[in-house]
């Protein structure tokens, strides 16, 4: 193992350092001028060139160390005693025990131990004798549902503070687009209602920005043959037309971005709740707490709630129908009986997934190709309800990727053309289209993905996010059409939690091998227990969501705050199930588990601390706009008079 990471290094390293080298015929510095960041890549370069190097001589370093080490001893402990610390650390200890008996002695203490902890010992004596928590305490199950329950409703309260900006009853709105298009839904057209000002039809390029000015016009829709459309999935204009046979009045995109979240947030959490006891029905239900408190809490999903315009409505949008299909999957795959009607709305959410949000169309492909081949490998099914079980998922899916083809079709005349370079913003898209996507961006987004830093402030709340390559490192040259929108955190740094991801990756590869080397030796079924391959295959599909989300963002041209919503989801999940695995794998070594769970609530709290405090200020200081009282007022509680 020490032989292969010594050899990956040395790939890396030099790797890294002819990469920063060569950078001038790859194309990412054509003016070959070696800015920062292509010393900075050269750098990490040689560094881990070293690092490979200190790795291959390890053996001989350590022999050096081992004739050197007494001596070493012996100079430390003469200069310890020199520092009279063994003598100072005894009347430390002293004057500590001294402290705490005069402090039990106190009139506060007595009179705490007297009467308040014996009230509160009689109250906790009550409650565990009561009905209703010996019906919970009887199940591990039932108390995690009962965290759950406790939770979710604390998170929902956080909900409602940031969406409608500390006013509560007040919910400010923000933007109209999806009720436009279900307005247009509803008249039996594609187009919006609205009609462009004929100044702007008269424009020979009217997708240039400069070219709009003196005149209104609707910001980032889509002008196409002297009509409005939107390139936002329609799903959620959908789901307002068929509220409008019940209800007609407005309803604001921040409405739908608000009930998207938090259906996301409560089909995670049955996720996890479903996960727990499938998988790891020991766990207590503390152990929950981390991956629920996460699954709403984590950035981006507060900052999208101090703002839920169309934008943040349509990525919450794909997110939900997308965790709403995996859970669906979940359970149609994870009982033995055949679940026709949970296959069929696990197969039509994912068509809404891609609906709402067309960039996470990979992720739900894959996750219906991963369900597909969990159908025709269940070794339970008979031929016929194998193929009923396929039909049932592929009808609604097929159904619906040919109903949005359709709907593209309407309106530009291409199964394939969403309507982007046709959008009335900042930058011509229609001129710079091959620029959209491109593989030149990836770099700089990967940066600013995961690694972008926040800035700190002596004032509430503290830390502000910067803007989207405020800090490049790695990326060597910013493309020639790059545009950064928003300002964007790194998830590495705003939510460190992720990183637990890893030990549920490592632990597919690892136990993914195995299976695949005594099913290739053995030519048998993949696994004896259902329940193992059924965690095997969570874990992975759950990976290749996360990457295939992943991967269309970091192509696109801008990176904003928001994109990172479509990777959380599935990414906390994986997290979560990676603490678990990690508290499976350390059952047996006490000292070890304390020391990881410990770990596990620091970076919990961490995550959360940092994510509530970037949505305070969010997207254009909303909240000291809208509010300034509420703003102001809490800039005062929490500053603690630095100013």
């Amino acid at each position: 193992m020490k032989k292969k990471l010594t050899v990956i290094f040395g790939l890396i390293g030099f790797g890294l350092a002819g990469f920063a080298i060569f950078a001038n015929r790859f194309g990412f510095d054509p003016e070959n001028d070696w800015e920062i960041g292509r010393v900075n890549v050269a750098v990490s370069g040689i560094l881990i060139i070293v690092l490979f190097f200190i790795m291959g001589c390890w053996g001989l370093l350590m022999s050096f160390f081992e004739m050197i080490k007494g001596k070493v001893n012996f100079y430390l402990s003469e200069f310890f005693q020199w520092l009279h610390l063994q003598r100072f650390g005894i009347f430390l200890s002293s004057k500590m025990t001294a402290l705490r008996s005069r402090w039990g002695h106190t009139s506060f203490v007595r009179w705490y131990q007297a009467r308040v902890k014996t009230a509160i010992a009689s109250t906790l004596t009550q409650v565990r004798k009561s009905r209703f928590f010996c019906y919970f305490s009887a199940s591990k199950s039932r108390m995690a549902a009962l965290a759950a329950v406790i939770l979710g409703g604390g998170v929902m309260v956080i909900y409602v503070w940031y969406i409608s900006l500390g006013f509560w009853d007040e919910w400010p709105t923000t933007t109209t687009y999806y009720y436009k298009l279900a307005d247009a839904f509803w008249h039996r057209q594609t187009n919006l209602l609205l009609e462009p000002h004929p100044e702007l039809l008269a424009l020979a390029d009217p997708y240039q920005v400069e070219n709009r000015q003196g005149f209104p016009y609707l910001w980032d829709a889509v002008l196409y043959n002297g009509k409005y459309y939107l390139y936002w999935g329609p799903a959620p204009a959908l789901l307002l037309t068929v509220v409008r046979f019940f209800y007609s009045g407005e309803i604001g995109d921040h409405l739908l971005g608000f009930g998207f979240i938090l259906g996301e947030f409560l089909v995670s959490v049955l996720l996890l709740l479903k996960m727990r006891s499938k998988f790891f029905e020991d766990l207590c239900w503390p152990y929950i707490v981390p991956g629920i408190l996460m699954a709403g809490l984590a950035n981006p999903i507060l900052w999208m709630l101090n703002r839920a315009a169309v934008y943040e409505a349509a990525i919450a949008g794909g997110q939900f129908f997308l965790m709403t299909g995996f859970y669906l999957a979940f359970l149609s795959i994870e009982n033995q009986k055949t679940n026709y009607w949970g296959l069929f709305f696990a197969g039509f959410s994912l068509v809404l997934a891609m609906a709402s949000r067309m960039s996470i169309a990979l992720a739900a492909f894959f996750l219906f190709m991963m369900i597909i081949w969990n159908l025709f490998r269940k070794p339970v099914y008979s031929p016929i309800k194998t193929i009923l079980s396929f039909f049932s998922l592929s009808i609604p899916f097929v159904a619906g990727v040919l109903g949005l083809g359709w709907y593209n079709k309407t309106r530009f005349g291409s199964w394939f053309e969403f309507g982007h370079r046709y959008q009335l913003t900042t930058m011509n898209q229609n001129a710079l289209f091959d620029q959209i996507l491109s593989w030149a961006n990836v770099p700089i987004n990967f940066y600013n993905y995961l690694f972008n830093p926040f800035s700190l402030n002596s004032t509430f709340p503290y830390i502000y996010a910067y803007w989207g390559s405020h800090f490049v490192v790695f990326p060597i040259h910013n493309p020639k059409y790059y545009f950064v929108a928003e300002p964007v955190s790194g998830l590495l740094l705003s939510v460190p939690y992720v990183l637990f991801a890893t030990i549920s990756v490592l632990f597919l590869v690892r136990e993914g091998g195995k299976v695949l080397v005594t099913s290739l030796q053995r030519r048998q079924g993949i696994l004896k227990s259902p329940n193992n391959h059924l965690l095997l295959w969570t874990l992975f599909t759950l990976s290749g969501m996360s990457a295939l989300s992943f991967a269309p963002i970091l192509l696109f041209f801008a990176a904003t705050m928001r994109y990172l919503a479509d990777v959380v989801p599935s990414l906390l999940l994986l997290a979560t199930l990676g603490c678990w695995i990690g508290w499976k794998e350390l059952e047996n070594r006490p000292s070890h588990k304390r020391g990881f769970w410990t770990l596990v609530i620091v970076l919990v709290v961490i995550s959360a601390v940092i994510s509530s405090l970037l949505a305070v200020t969010g997207l254009d200081f909303r909240l000291e706009k809208v509010n300034p009282a509420v703003y102001y007022r809490l800039v005062e509680m929490f500053s603690f008079g630095i100013r």
